[in-house]
């Protein structure tokens, strides 16, 4: 009785029971995109979501008002270009919207992938990305996978990115990447 009146958009269902995302079903994002099906949407209630996600979910909206994603994962220098996303989207008919989207606290020497893309029809928009570093820390806050990268699609057709902040601390920053075709 507890789910009567609540819109389509806010349950999930997990073996025939419906979840209302971010209230009490799930502690992390990535708990919500695991159980998540084609066309489902997850509304993020506010807080601080420090963490890493992959979103492998085809058509999936992901949305929150008052809510920040804090990256965790950060690399040396020494392994540049090697990407490791803060935010791994894998799939196609992706829409992210209404986050303050925060890179890790990027080390001097260090830097951060942010999100990193593959699939196509994404839609990027009305988030405010933070880029935060010391030293000659960097951070990317958008990319694309190059496609000389096995077992990732280098096609990102339709990608949509707009009506976006940028702001950063580090050394290196860099708003949206967009990788080299290798031939």
């Amino acid at each position: 009785d507890d789910w009567v009146g609540l819109p389509d958009w806010a349950t999930v269902d997990v073996d025939g029971t419906p979840y209302y995302i971010g209230l009490d079903a799930f502690d992390t994002i990535q708990k919500a995109i695991d159980v998540a099906v084609d066309g489902n949407s997850i509304r993020v209630l506010s807080g601080t979501y420090e963490e890493d996600i992959s979103i492998d979910v085809n058509n999936i909206e992901i949305f929150a008002g008052g809510t920040t994603i804090k990256g965790v994962a950060t690399e040396p220098w020494g392994s540049w270009p090697y990407a490791v996303p803060n935010i791994d989207i894998q799939a196609d008919g992706v829409s992210i919207h209404g986050f303050d989207i925060e890179s890790p606290d990027v080390p001097d020497g260090s830097y951060s992938s942010g999100m990193v893309l593959t699939g196509t029809d994404v839609e990027i928009y009305d988030n405010n990305f933070i880029s935060i570093g010391d030293g000659d820390g960097g951070c990317v806050a958008i990319q694309t996978y190059r496609d000389d990268v096995p077992g990732y699609n280098s096609d990102i057709s339709g990608l949509d990115i707009h009506d976006n902040t940028f702001s950063g601390t580090p050394d290196v920053y860099v708003g949206v990447f967009i990788n080299h075709t290798v031939e």
